[in-house]
Formats: structure tokens, sequence, C-alpha cells
């Protein structure tokens, strides 16, 4: 199986908020306890733009998009980053299913941390394994051209697979906060782990 990612527009925004709402009833990926509608979230997803992109990752062989990107890493390329470009590939986007996003939201707003973004990634229950080995290698190849010289990621010390994920790409922990969640009455450390991009 293959899958493909694309500059993520608000027609997937039900698609995104699906799989996040999955995850939070997991009590394993995220500290957020209650589930939204895509109307709650549209704030969150419209603070994304070109220097921090949120992408969708679709199923299919993608063939007709610029950038398919094999499940086995056999090939991962930029994708078609605004819809309607005027190359006529706007008719491409939108198919196959979503399986998942993948997003670099700003670290912080003050302007001494442009060059660090904060990861996240999000896969539907039903996502084959390898897609989020191909989410970090997609955005990878896109830090150059965005200007991102690290990246973090907040995990929940129980998730299990987002830490081996990040440590299979290299990420080190940077941090430890000891018992700052409350999941289900249950304390959870939360570490930063991290990631130079700039040599």
């Amino acid at each position: 199986m293959n899958c493909h990612f694309e500059r993520a527009t608000q027609a997937d925004l039900p698609a995104i908020v699906h799989i996040y709402n999955e995850a939070i009833l997991t009590r394993t990926s995220t500290a957020d306890l209650h589930t939204f509608t895509p109307e709650q979230r549209l704030p969150w997803f419209e603070q994304f733009d070109d220097a921090h992109p949120i992408w969708v990752i679709r199923g299919g062989d993608g063939e007709d998009s610029r950038a398919a990107v094999s499940q086995t890493l056999g090939s991962v390329t930029s994708v078609r980053d605004h819809p309607g470009d005027s190359d006529g590939s706007a008719d491409r986007t939108g198919e196959g299913p979503v399986l998942g996003w993948v997003s670099l939201e700003a670290y912080s707003d003050r302007p001494a941390y442009r060059h660090t973004a904060e990861i996240s990634i999000y896969l539907d229950h039903a996502a084959h394994r390898g897609i989020g080995t191909a989410a970090i290698a997609f955005i990878e190849q896109q830090l150059p051209g965005l200007g991102i010289t690290a990246v973090i990621s907040r995990v929940l010390a129980r998730n299990a697979a987002s830490r081996a994920l990040s440590t299979k790409f290299g990420f080190e922990q940077w941090w430890r906060y000891p018992r700052v969640a409350l999941l289900d009455d249950e304390p959870c450390d939360l570490l930063v782990l991290g990631k130079r991009y700039d040599g």
C-alpha cells in the first residue's frame, strides 16, 4: 500500500478531527480529555500557514499527485503545497482515504524561536504500519525549505510507539516533566524529544 502527502485544506478538517478524537480516547497520544467537533478545531486549523504547514496523509497509489510516497520509503518527495496552483494540479487532490495527518506548529510566537517547530503525527487506527515512518521521512525533506533547524515532539511517557518512532529518527530526550498530566486519575510524565537539523 502506498500513501501520499497533501497540504490540508478546510475540507479535510472533519477527517483530521475524527483521527484526533480517536487518539484522545486512547489516553496515550494527547493530554486532551474530551473530543471535538470540526467547528471547535477550526481556529486551531487556521493557524497553519506556509511557514508552519499541516498535511494530510492519503491512501492509494496517488499516481496523479506530484508527490507519491511509498510506504516502503522507496521515494519521499515534496507535495503540491497550494491548492489551485496554476499548473492544473488542483483537480488531483483529495483522492484516497485520509490515513492520518502531520503538522509543524510554531514552537512559540516569540520571534527568536522562529526556526524551531513542534511536530505532531496522528494516524487512523486502520492505517498500516510504516505510515508514521513515512511521515517523519517526508517532514525531514521539507525542513530546509521551511527554514526550520530544530524540531521538538512532546510525548506522553506511556506512548511507547511514539517514543520508538522518534528514537528511530535520532530524536533525543531533551527534558522530562514528571507527573504533569493526569489521565483517568493516573499521573503521567511528559517527555520533550528533540532533534537538530543544522548540522
